[in-house]
């Protein structure tokens, strides 16, 4: 039994609007649901090989409503120590040259998750470094644990699309996740 359960939000779902990127010269476009997914998928992957408890909050493919994943997540909580990672890419169409990673957290605690998984992801898949901020999202603001949300490069900028789009990122992606928790494992304590 690990020392925390990670609940897994993979952010978004199938129906959840305006979250895709421009075409690509193939007709194709990245969705961001697609990612969060994959990502998750390989993380949990990797979590479940090594014997460290988690939990995929949002198994559906629709979009499951911000209030719904808090509620899910706090009553997780509610019976043993949990950190939640909410896995997001994002898009920023006034400055389609935005790239890069950065992780936001809202308390103490996820300030110092935050700083945890910065450095794996920016070690790991070697885009700009964004840095950690502190933010309202309602994920992180409702939720009872330590919680974070990365944002792993932007789908508004052409070249980082291409590559979220790519399943080895995706991978790699998560195993830099995996990375952090194993970090955690290690050395966090709440």
């Amino acid at each position: 039994m690990s020392k925390y359960l990670y609940i897994i939000d993979n952010g978004h779902g199938i129906d959840t609007n305006d979250k895709e990127s421009p075409f690509f010269i193939n007709g194709e476009k990245f969705y961001e649901y697609a990612f969060n997914r994959s990502v998750a998928k390989f993380l949990t992957f990797e979590l479940k090989s090594k014997h460290i408890d988690y939990h995929l909050l949002v198994p559906e493919e629709k979009n499951i409503y911000l209030k719904e994943r808090v509620l899910r997540a706090n009553k997780l909580q509610s019976k043993r120590k949990c950190i939640l990672i909410s896995i997001h890419a994002d898009k920023l169409n006034s400055a389609p040259e935005a790239n890069g990673i950065s992780v936001f957290y809202k308390s103490n605690k996820g300030k110092a998750l935050a700083c945890i998984f910065q450095n794996c992801l920016i070690n790991s898949l070697r885009l700009k470094d964004r840095g950690i901020r502190e933010a309202n999202y309602y994920i992180l603001k409702y939720t009872s644990m330590p919680s974070v949300l990365t944002e792993n490069g932007f789908y508004s900028n052409f070249q980082e699309a291409v590559l979220l789009n790519n399943i080895d990122y995706q991978y790699n992606c998560a195993i830099a996740h995996y990375e952090a928790i194993n970090e955690i494992e290690e050395t966090f304590n709440y």
